[in-house]
């Protein structure tokens, strides 16, 4: 299984300015969000700040997780100043299944690390299967 989970704060820019088009970047992200398969994905607003927030759970490495982190770093050229973090855990990677892999957006780019938090997951979360 693939579960995922992640949110982005929306800013056009990480610089101070005082002419941004915020309208022009969400319009932007709108139509990438309707190219996606992923329906519950929009765009919200929580005193005054847009961001996104999502989670998915899918039985194997599909196209809605596939285009999903395309769109975090869609995100991140659209609108540089955006930021956050998506968390994906795969048990059906090789060699990442007992642990959780995150992407964080600043500044434009996309980094992946290692999680510190919840990995390994055996046995951080759960117990080991011993019923072999």
């Amino acid at each position: 299984m693939v579960e995922m989970h992640g949110w982005i704060t929306l800013k056009e820019t990480y610089r101070v300015a005082d002419d941004e088009d915020m309208e022009r970047v969400l319009d932007e992200i709108r139509k990438e969000i309707r190219r996606l398969v992923y329906p519950a994905l929009q765009i919200k607003v929580c005193n005054g700040q847009d961001f996104i927030e999502f989670s998915l759970y899918t039985n194997h490495m599909s196209k809605a997780v596939r285009d999903l982190l395309a769109f975090f770093e869609k995100v991140g050229r659209a609108a540089e100043g955006s930021y956050g973090l998506l968390y994906i855990h795969n048990d059906e990677d090789d060699q990442g299944y007992n642990e959780f892999v995150v992407h964080r957006l600043a500044r434009g780019r996309v980094a992946i690390f290692r999680d510190a938090y919840l990995s390994p997951l055996i046995p951080t979360v759960e117990d080991e299967d011993d019923l072999g």
